[in-house]
């Protein structure tokens, strides 16, 4: 390992805050999290469970912008180092979720929204609707739900950061 990571994965542990007994696994991750965002100058409470072998991580505290970024940029990055560092740790691929004051479960309420929205804009026009580009979990969330409706679909169409939904 390499000296960074060891400083990130073993040592003392933070205190975290558990809704019931965790694994190994969810007790690492949480614990580097809040390693790094300590060396970010954030302290947040950080909360960890597990549902459906996933690692939810939430942090709670004032200031949390900063941590989700624009779009969950930031939020997205933490979410990717750390799901890095606890694999390479367990050498074996842990999925890791994480969030900061429920920001993902409003995001996806809101995209879940601009889906039903541009379903309704797309029947009452009788036109495609384009969308914003967005990441690919932002665009299954869409999908998602605009495969409860008939008559209306949706496909994807360019590339990278460019790639948007057409209902």
């Amino acid at each position: 390992q390499h000296l960074f990571e060891t400083d990130l994965v073993d040592g003392e542990a933070p205190e975290i805050k558990s809704t019931g007994p965790v694994s190994e696994k969810a007790q690492k991750a949480a614990e580097v999290l809040k390693r790094i965002v300590s060396g970010m100058g954030y302290q947040p409470e950080v909360a960890v469970h597990e549902k459906e072998e996933r690692v939810h991580l939430d942090l709670r505290g004032d200031d949390m912008g900063r941590l989700i970024g624009k779009e969950g940029n930031t939020l997205n990055s933490l979410q990717h180092l750390v799901t890095a560092i606890v694999s390479r740790k367990f050498n074996s691929r842990v999925l890791i979720r994480v969030d900061a004051n429920d920001y993902r479960d409003r995001r996806e309420q809101s995209l879940r929204r601009m889906a039903r929205d541009a379903a309704q804009m797309a029947q009452h026009q009788n036109r495609p609707v384009e969308l914003e580009p967005m990441p690919a979990t932002e665009r299954r969330v869409i999908h998602e739900e605009i495969s409860l409706i008939s008559d209306v679909h949706t496909y994807s169409t360019g590339e990278f950061k460019d790639r948007r939904i057409i209902v």
